[in-house]
C-alpha cells in the first residue's frame, strides 16, 4: 500500500508496511522495551494527563511494568477473568487486590460490571496501527470481550513507539475507537 502525505509545500511518498500480527507484536514489544524506566515514568505521566478528562464508568487495567500505564483510580474498574472472558470489578486500593489470572492483581471484592455497563474500556496494546487495529499479548481475552461493546467505547493505551505500519487484522480482531498515547488522542472511525 502506498501513502501520499502532503503539507508545508512538500509532497512525500511513503510505502506503508503491511504486517502479520506476530511481526507487529515483536516490533511493538521492541519499541516498548527500548524505553528506560525513567523515560517510561515521564511518558506515563503524560499519558495519564491525556486521560484525565474521561468521565463515567471506566474499565481500565493493572499495567505490567513495561506497559503504558493509565494509572489506578479508585472507582475505576479492573478486569477479572470469568469463563475465558473479562468482567470488570470496582477498584478502590491496591491493598484490596490479589493475584488473579496471569498473576495480575485484581480486586478481591466489589461491584462487578459487564462490558455493557461501562462507558469506556481502556485496552492495553502491544502494538497498534493508525486504522485502529490492535495487537495484544496473544491470549485473545480482549478480542473475545470487546465485540460486546460499540467500537467508540474501546480506547487503546500505548506508547507512541508501539505504533507500527499496517497490521493485517484476523477475523476475530476488534478495532478500536480511539488510541491514547503520551502525545495525545488518535480518534478513529
Amino acid at each position: 500500500m502506498n501513502l501520499w502525505v502532503q503539507g508545508l509545500g512538500t509532497q512525500r511518498h511513503f510505502r506503508v508496511l503491511i504486517m502479520k500480527p506476530s511481526i507487529a507484536r515483536q516490533l511493538g514489544r521492541t519499541g516498548r522495551q527500548a524505553l528506560g524506566p525513567a523515560r517510561r515514568a515521564v511518558l506515563n505521566q503524560q499519558l495519564q494527563h491525556n486521560l484525565s478528562h474521561l468521565q463515567g464508568r471506566i474499565g481500565s487495567y493493572w499495567a505490567l511494568p513495561e506497559e503504558a500505564n493509565p494509572g489506578r483510580h479508585p472507582g475505576w474498574y479492573l478486569p477479572c477473568l470469568q469463563d475465558q472472558s473479562l468482567v470488570f470489578r470496582r477498584y478502590q486500593r491496591d491493598a484490596d487486590c490479589q493475584p488473579g489470572a496471569l498473576n495480575i492483581p485484581v480486586p478481591i471484592e466489589g461491584e462487578t460490571l459487564g462490558l455493557q455497563a461501562l462507558d469506556w474500556v481502556l485496552v492495553p496494546l502491544t502494538a497498534f496501527d493508525r486504522a485502529g487495529t490492535r495487537v495484544g499479548m496473544g491470549g485473545g481475552y480482549y478480542d473475545r470481550t470487546l465485540g460486546q461493546i460499540p467500537r467508540g467505547q474501546r480506547i487503546g493505551i500505548a506508547f507512541d513507539a508501539q505504533c507500527v505500519g499496517r497490521i493485517t487484522p484476523a477475523a476475530w480482531d476488534q478495532p478500536l475507537g480511539a488510541i491514547v498515547t503520551p502525545s495525545g488522542w488518535i480518534r478513529l472511525r
